[in-house]
């Protein structure tokens, strides 16, 4: 099985970082998650979240945003995560996102869940949190058989624009 520097196999990591810097929400999902078995941390400081992340390996990374002014800087932070969660010996598993960030808002309109996806987050949920979707979600991130591939149906007259459309979606 693939691994990451810790060690532990990543179809065998359950471990999930929390960025809750308000801590208003720590305790529900810690809770909640570790009744799905994961092995959840939270950190109120991003410094803290960055030097674990760069430790140990987590499956996924949540972060809240409990007030507008906060997208922003939570936003850069994924970036931030991303960029210090990248280890060369380790190659990334295809299909896979190399650390999956889900955002856990209390607001969610277009515009902050488009800035969620702009920046890197691979998942967006809006409070009252959905702990059955964000679960099955994490499962995903944590099984070791990669997903399927999409099948896409081209559909055109010319067989040569056909034929590229292919090789592109192929890539």
């Amino acid at each position: 099985a693939p691994k990451w520097g810790g060690g532990i196999p990543l179809a065998h990591n359950r471990l999930v970082l929390l960025l809750d810097p308000n801590g208003q929400l720590t305790t529900e999902i810690i809770s909640q998650l570790s009744f799905f078995g994961y092995e959840a941390h939270a950190y109120t400081q991003t410094d803290a979240l960055v030097q674990a992340v760069q430790s140990r390996r987590p499956a996924a990374v949540l972060m809240t945003i409990m007030e507008i002014g906060e997208a922003e800087t939570r936003f850069a932070e994924i970036a931030l995560l991303k960029t210090s969660a990248i280890d060369d010996s380790v190659p990334p598993m295809k299909g896979r996102d190399d650390l999956p960030v889900l955002v856990i808002s209390a607001t969610g309109d277009l515009a902050t869940r488009l800035q969620a996806v702009r920046s890197g987050a691979s998942g967006f949920y809006v409070l009252p949190l959905d702990t059955t979707g964000l679960v099955e979600q994490l499962d995903r991130y944590c099984s070791s058989t990669p997903p399927q591939p999409y099948h896409v149906l081209v559909v055109e007259d010319s067989m040569t624009q056909a034929s590229l459309f292919a090789m592109q979606l192929k890539r």
